[in-house]
């Protein structure tokens, strides 16, 4: 089961927004004990984070940013 920021709280995946974009962040520990998100829908996407915490919010920082879109139009989802 994967964990999803709706909006500013962290569902389950069963329970996403029919109509959102679903952004997958796969999670990684870099080698600088920053954690590394590379978002699988926008190629070339890799964000770097030092909390675990501001993962979400960093990713739809970056997709608001590359598409113009607003926060709410997007799902975030975490694969480890």
């Amino acid at each position: 089961m994967a964990l999803t920021l709706v909006g500013s709280r962290l569902v389950t995946t069963e329970t996403c927004r029919a109509n959102a974009i679903t952004l997958t962040a796969r999670v990684t520990l870099a080698t600088d004990g920053w954690f590394e998100l590379r978002v699988v829908q926008i190629p070339g996407l890799v964000l770097h984070v030092s909390r675990l915490e501001q993962a979400a919010q960093t990713v739809l920082d970056a997709a608001t940013a590359s598409s113009g879109r607003k926060p709410e139009d997007f799902d975030v989802q975490f694969q480890c």
